[in-house]
């Protein structure tokens, strides 16, 4: 079991997030949080990941919203975004770069070239990611 939990600001940026469980018989905490004008932290070691906005948890597709709602992309509209995003297996807060190109209404092209992952992302109705192809979809 896992829970997590992700600040953001009236801009959508990310402040501060939480997880905590176990995978197995390994326990998980995490405490990564980041300053106005400071670096990232994770459990209190300050990390260096220029240009990072978002946080990103890789294991709930949650954390997209932030980048979506942040970036307010119109149809056509694209955007790079760098992010912190949390690998949960190495415990490190790593730099990786997103893409997102708004496709429609509720639709965005979404790529991460350091997983080689690209797929049109489905949202649901109040903007969170409902179809994540061949990682996760929302159950009805």
């Amino acid at each position: 079991m896992v829970e997590y939990r992700v600040d953001c600001d009236g801009d959508w940026q990310s402040r501060e997030g939480v997880v905590r469980g176990w995978v197995g018989d390994r326990p998980l905490h995490f405490h990564i949080s980041k300053a106005p004008d400071g670096p990232w932290t994770i459990n209190g070691e300050s990390v260096r990941l220029d240009g990072c906005i978002d946080l990103d948890f890789g294991f709930t597709p949650a954390t997209n919203l932030f980048q979506l709602r942040r970036l307010n992309l119109q149809v056509g509209q694209s955007a790079d975004v760098p992010v912190a995003w949390l690998d949960v297996s190495s415990r490190t807060l790593e730099r990786i770069s997103q893409r997102y190109e708004r496709r429609s209404a509720d639709t965005y092209w979404y790529e991460s070239p350091t997983f080689d992952y690209h797929e049109m992302l489905r949202l649901g109705p109040v903007g969170f990611v409902a179809s994540y192809p061949n990682l996760w979809e929302a159950e009805s």
